[in-house]
């Protein structure tokens, strides 16, 4: 579908060629494309010199006009059906897609016909899923299925107390607060890294509610109403599902094993992180390495899944500095353009950071979105009261 969502996007661009007979490339969009095949020399030229065949990264460039092209035909198709492109509808949309990947995974593990179509006809590894007993929906699964729910419920933290349209508009509130409730409980539930996520999305509350100077602002009192009513009445489902049913009994006790270890032997810990910690810290053994890497990124090579030691490991410090670099250059570039939105936008950057302290991915599918906003800030913001205090703000 990513493959079919880019070559969409390249129709698209090239229509937009023919018909005003010249495509002006922006700036952002080179300078994130030079890092990227910088990114992506580097790599080749280490796994020349040690001689191997492991291209997981080689080609980085590629994933990136993939990423790029895809996030170019999913803006159009935005903007055809509402006549503009905003922060709030794209989180609406991605709330949306990524709540129902969660209900997804409970509806295929609890339904063995539905198991065996899934399994036969998507291909994503549902033997070693099943085999360790990890719940999956389509094409959502493991850690890049929480990385992709970490940075929506970050999105939906922002939009509530920043998004004007959101904070008058009951539906999309309720929305966005029953999205968020499912990813921080279901999502979690498929990908312990959704906490991550979960904990940083507090952090806008604090910033932007009033609640760190102990007043609460009042456009923020409807979602706060909103969020204790889905809170309490979620809150009291699991409980209940937690104490009836053996299998959310086992789920609930695996995605917030933290929780429950904090509360029972006062010690926050779970089976992956004494394992990050005690045997997956490794790095290089030579000059050589630090520098250039090995040429070898597999899990399976140096028996660690630490994002930080993978990226090193494979192409060294050089490489690993040109890849930061792509994710730095993006959320300030963003920071800068859209001032409203700037601690979202380095809050996501500290996303990176901590998620490779657990596994090595990227974020650049989100900040692909973004590169494919347009730069009239009209029809980015869209028009009224909420455009209207955005531009004075960017001013």
């Amino acid at each position: 579908m990513k493959m079919v969502l880019a070559l969409a996007g390249l129709v698209i661009v090239g229509l937009q060629v023919i018909n005003t007979r010249k495509y002006e490339v922006r700036k952002e969009y080179l300078v994130s494309a030079f890092i990227a095949a910088l990114y992506s020399v580097i790599n080749l030229v280490t796994i020349e010199v040690n001689d191997t065949l492991d291209y997981s990264y080689a080609n980085y460039i590629t994933s990136y006009f993939v990423w790029a092209f895809g996030a170019i035909s999913v803006v159009a198709m935005i903007r055809k059906m509402h006549g503009q492109v905003t922060i709030r509808l794209l989180t609406l949309y991605l709330s949306v897609v990524c709540a129902a990947q969660c209900i997804i995974a409970i509806i295929i593990d609890r339904n063995d016909m539905v198991k065996l179509f899934v399994d036969r006809w998507i291909f994503q590894g549902a033997h070693f899923l099943n085999e360790v007993n990890r719940l999956y929906g389509i094409g959502a699964s493991l850690d890049p299925a929480g990385t992709r729910f970490a940075v929506v419920l970050i999105m939906i933290g922002f939009v509530l107390v920043l998004d004007e349209e959101v904070k008058r508009n009951k539906l999309q509130n309720i929305t966005l607060l029953l999205c968020y409730g499912i990813m921080a409980t279901l999502g979690n539930m498929m990908s312990r890294t959704t906490t991550v996520g979960l904990l940083l999305s507090f952090l806008p509350f604090v910033l932007h509610s009033g609640l760190h100077r102990l007043m609460i602002k009042g456009d923020n009192l409807m979602s706060y109403r909103i969020f204790a009513s889905v809170a309490i009445l979620g809150t009291a489902l699991m409980i209940y599902l937690y104490n009836t049913d053996q299998f959310f009994h086992d789920q609930l006790r695996y995605g917030f094993e933290g929780f429950f270890s904090w509360v029972e032997q006062g010690e926050w810990k779970t089976d992956s992180t004494e394992k990050l910690n005690t045997t997956m810290w490794i790095w290089p053994e030579d000059l050589r390495g630090w520098l250039i890497g090995y040429g070898t990124f597999g899990f399976f090579s140096f028996s660690t899944d630490i994002g930080y030691c993978r990226l090193i490991l494979y192409s060294g410090l050089v490489g690993f500095i040109t890849f930061s670099s792509l994710f730095l250059y993006c959320a300030f570039f963003f920071a800068r353009k859209y001032r409203r939105y700037k601690y979202m936008f380095i809050v996501l950057l500290s996303l990176s950071f901590l998620i490779w302290i657990k596994v090595a991915t990227d974020l650049f599918f989100i900040y692909a979105l973004f590169l494919a906003f347009e730069d009239e800030r009209e029809k980015w913001l869209g028009s009224g009261r909420e455009a209207n205090i955005e531009v004075l703000e960017a001013a």
